[in-house]
């Protein structure tokens, strides 16, 4: 297996609902080698919308942004983050409801005056990757996308479910990071999702059928709801999916599976930053220092 540096995390975080704007600001603020934090906004129409914050304000906290951007959130949304937010991370708050605002933000990222990528409003995430590696903006029209991947150049490779449109703009900015490529799948219902884990679940129930065919089938089903993945020699797979584990059906490559909602953006952030803080209390320890522990993890304990 290829070995991957973990990418840093940028000094930016972004809160946004809005999957083109929420776009349309990485390409403003992304660098190469770096992670750009992305999240959605608190979930208004939650009971537990207390926690919405916290879970937000804990995520900000873990990845330590100079600059935080409120993208294209109502009021009442900002207000429930803001809530939250202790007052340091409130100072480094800033709105923006259009792309024409971010004329007025510094760049951090090394996008370039080249004309920007057109893109149609469907597959976001694979125009977003094209627009970060060109170092170029990205502008969206009612066209339809072309039908391709972004190749891998590190040997890691990022499937995703084309669904939940800001949860592909958040796999675009990690495979940006992580220099990996970007192939979609189409998202499956949540009537197929459950037949075919309920056939997981039962696989050694059944007294009729061989578990060993039955597990076959199932790979088999998987792997042809992916279509023909360019998986590079010797390198590894994230997925990300709603609920199906579609690494089962690759066992020729190491992968690790995130869940594109809830929580998605947080997920990556928590992972990364413990992954560092583990890399940082290593370092600690060897100077005689001692840090705290911090639990945050990916949603299933593995980092890609």
């Amino acid at each position: 297996m290829m070995s991957m540096k973990s990418p840093h995390i940028s000094k930016t975080c972004v809160i946004a609902n809005n999957a083109q704007l929420a776009a349309q600001v990485c390409c403003h603020f992304a660098s190469p080698g770096a992670y750009l934090p992305v999240m959605d906004g608190s979930r208004l129409t939650r009971q537990d919308l207390d926690a919405e914050a916290v879970r937000r304000n804990n995520a900000v906290g873990r990845a330590k942004p100079s600059r935080i951007i409120l993208a294209g959130l109502c009021d009442e949304s900002c207000n429930a983050i803001m809530s939250r937010f202790e007052q340091g991370l409130r100072g480094r708050i800033q709105r923006i409801s259009a792309a024409s605002d971010l004329d007025r933000l510094p760049k951090e990222g090394t996008i370039t005056s080249a004309p920007p990528l057109d893109w149609g409003r469907d597959r976001i995430g694979i125009g977003l990757l094209k627009a970060l590696r060109a170092r170029i903006g990205i502008r969206f029209a009612n066209e339809p996308s072309p039908v391709e991947d972004v190749p891998s150049r590190s040997g890691h490779l990022v499937i995703c479910e084309d669904g939940n449109e800001l949860s592909q703009v958040i796999a675009a900015n990690y495979a940006f990071a992580f220099g990996a490529g970007l192939h979609f799948i189409p998202e499956s219902s949540d009537l197929e999702s459950q037949e075919i884990l309920e056939r997981f679940y039962s696989v050694y129930d059944q007294r009729e059928v061989s578990a060993t065919d039955e597990l076959e089938k199932l790979k088999r089903r998987l792997r042809d709801r992916c279509g023909q993945l360019a998986i590079p020699p010797g390198g590894s797979l994230t997925f990300v999916t709603k609920r199906l584990p579609y690494g089962f059906a690759f066992p020729e490559a190491p992968s690790t599976h995130l869940f594109s909602y809830p929580d998605f953006g947080i997920s990556i952030i928590n992972g990364l930053a413990r992954e560092q803080g583990d890399s940082l209390r290593h370092r600690c320890r060897s100077r005689g220092l001692h840090l705290g522990s911090n639990r945050a993890h990916f949603a299933d304990g593995r980092m890609a």
